[in-house]
């Protein structure tokens, strides 16, 4: 028994719902049941039966393609469980059929992304007040690029990073090893279930099917994670520069520029370590000045992740220096890599409206940040001796003690 309990804990711990359907599609094995819902009232019914009406068609179509082309699907719905808090959730489904081919059903893996889909209407509200705060100091056109940018994020933001990251660090997956392991090495010595039924003879390779779509599962989540973690970055920079846009030039406060440099970095430290990229920092201790920090962090964020992008381009060892000095009364951030550089014919072209080297890009980025920098009385200025041989990137500003 002592088997049967390691692996009914791995499986009631898994970090999402694990539904075994017969060749009727009715619910014979579920792993646990939450919400609200009761488990004697799941198992039996068939899959989907809880969802909406409209969802349960599609469910009916995906389950049957499952079942005709022998391919996982998947699918996402939402559902308003007993617990009364409405759910979304993601649904991958693929068939497995008994040893001797008279029966087959669906293995389906069910995750919940409630907390991604509140965080998209959150960032959805957050960006409306976004777009009356622009207007109503008549900033439209940045108004307009910001929104389209934070807007293409979260199109591509499919389950909450938060989220994934907890159920990827909290697996236990190993769990689950330990107990087929246990099953397939010792199936003779297992209770009467695993001896004399017909099923439980055919449950390790059920197992060894379902380990299998968890192992999966687990990658996908992991990779998952790290593309989140980007694109939320790159809202949370977008949107915390562009708060309090209508007034930037009223906004200066006393500021440290060093540690603006250090807190802009924090946006950025997972793609500084995934892409191996060698940081190197030269800030001098000026001081105290007078500046708008949301402006400069906005401008900053946004060279700093062009940067990033240009590395990811090149295969030799990649490296990012980020300097802040004074000269002649003038703050200067330099942001210089030894990425793919600028063809002499952009130079001109780089702070335009709408211009872009990037396959999918809006060509706004930069457009934004030279507004952004003009607003402190700044100027962005970008350097570079031609493809393949870097960039640097400065940002000038004057030098205002408090």
């Amino acid at each position: 028994m002592m088997d049967a309990d390691v692996l009914h804990e791995a499986l009631r711990q898994a970090p999402s719902l694990i539904i075994i359907t017969d060749a009727e599609l009715c619910i014979i094995y579920c792993n646990r049941v939450e919400n609200g819902f009761r488990l004697e009232d799941v198992l039996g019914r068939k899959h989907g039966h809880s969802l909406p009406l409209e969802h349960q068609h599609k469910v009916d179509i995906v389950l049957g393609r499952a079942r005709e082309t022998g391919e996982p699907q998947s699918f996402e719905a939402f559902l308003d469980p007993p617990s009364g808090e409405r759910r979304w959730y993601i649904d991958q489904i693929s068939t497995y059929a008994t040893s001797d081919g008279a029966a087959s059903g669906v293995i389906s893996i069910v995750t919940d992304i409630t907390r991604q889909r509140v965080a998209e209407m959150r960032l959805e509200a957050l960006r409306s007040e976004l777009m009356e705060a622009s207007h109503r100091a008549g900033m439209a056109e940045i108004a307009s690029e910001v929104l389209h940018e934070v807007g293409n994020v979260l199109n591509s933001v499919n389950t909450s990073a938060e989220v994934l990251a907890r159920e990827h660090e909290h697996s236990r997956l190993h769990l689950l090893r330990r107990a087929l392991a246990l099953l397939e090495g010792g199936s003779d010595h297992l209770a009467e279930l695993f001896t004399q039924d017909p099923k439980g003879r055919k449950l390790p390779a059920l197992l060894t099917k379902l380990c299998a779509e968890l192992e999966a599962e687990r990658e996908r989540l992991f990779t998952e994670v790290f593309r989140l973690h980007e694109l939320l970055g790159r809202v949370r920079a977008f949107i915390e520069a562009q708060q309090r846009l209508a007034g930037l030039s009223d906004r200066a406060e006393p500021t440290r520029p060093s540690e603006l440099v250090l807190r802009t970095l924090t946006m950025f430290e997972l793609e500084i370590d995934h892409h191996a990229i060698l940081l190197r920092l030269e800030l001098a201790d000026v001081g105290t000045v007078m500046l708008d920090q949301q402006a400069a962090l906005q401008v900053l964020a946004n060279v700093l992740r062009n940067a990033i992008e240009a590395l990811e381009a090149v295969d030799r060892p990649r490296e990012l220096s980020i300097r802040v000095h004074v000269e002649d009364q003038k703050l200067h951030f330099d942001v210089e890599d030894n990425g793919c550089g600028i063809h002499p014919e952009h130079h001109a072209k780089l702070f335009q409206y709408g211009f872009t080297t990037k396959p999918n890009g809006q060509g706004f980025g930069l457009r934004a940040s030279d507004i952004a920098a003009r607003t402190m009385n700044g100027v962005l200025e970008a350097y570079s001796e031609g493809l393949d041989k870097g960039a640097r990137i400065r940002l000038t500003v004057p030098r205002v003690i408090p």
